[in-house]
C-alpha cells in the first residue's frame, strides 16, 4: 500500500527552541501556542496551515507558559484522512522542559511527497492531552 511506504520513511527530528497553548499541567504549566511551518527557524511567511504535497518537513514550535523542570510535552503526528488511512498515528516525540524555557521545536519528515488530506498533531503535557492542531496537505 502506497501510504505504508510513503510512512515507513518517515523521521522524527526534534530540537529544543522556543513556541505552545492548553489546558494547565499538573505543575501550572501550559502550552500557549502552536505554529505550524514548513521550515525552522520561521519567519512569518514559512508559518501556515496548509502545505503541499512535496513540502517535506512538517515543524511544530510549541510556545510555553510556566513549564517546570521536567516536565514531559509529547508530540504525536497523526493522519486523520489522508491517502486512504484514518486516524493513523505516524510519527511522536517526548521533550523535556526547564524553567525559563519558553519554545519546543518537532518535526516530522519524509522521503516522499505526502499524502493530500487531512492531519493532526496532538500535544500532551506530562500525559495529558494539552493541544489538538488541524492541518491539510493539499
Amino acid at each position: 500500500m502506497f501510504i505504508s511506504r510513503v510512512l515507513g520513511f518517515a523521521s522524527t527530528i526534534c530540537t529544543i527552541a522556543s513556541v505552545a497553548h492548553a489546558a494547565p499541567g499538573a505543575t501550572g504549566g501550559k502550552i500557549a501556542a502552536v505554529s505550524l511551518a514548513r521550515r525552522f527557524p520561521a519567519e512569518r511567511a514559512d508559518m501556515r496551515r496548509a502545505f503541499k504535497p512535496g513540502e517535506r518537513t512538517f515543524h511544530a514550535i510549541v510556545r510555553l507558559e510556566h513549564p517546570s523542570s521536567g516536565d514531559k510535552v509529547k508530540a504525536v503526528w497523526i493522519i486523520a484522512d489522508a491517502g486512504g488511512v484514518k486516524n493513523y498515528r505516524f510519527a511522536e516525540k517526548t521533550l523535556g522542559t526547564a524553567r525559563g524555557l519558553d519554545t519546543l521545536h518537532f518535526a516530522t519528515s519524509i522521503k516522499r511527497d505526502w499524502p493530500r488530506g487531512k492531519y493532526r498533531l496532538d500535544l500532551y503535557w506530562n500525559g495529558a492531552r494539552a493541544w489538538q492542531e488541524y492541518f491539510e496537505v493539499k
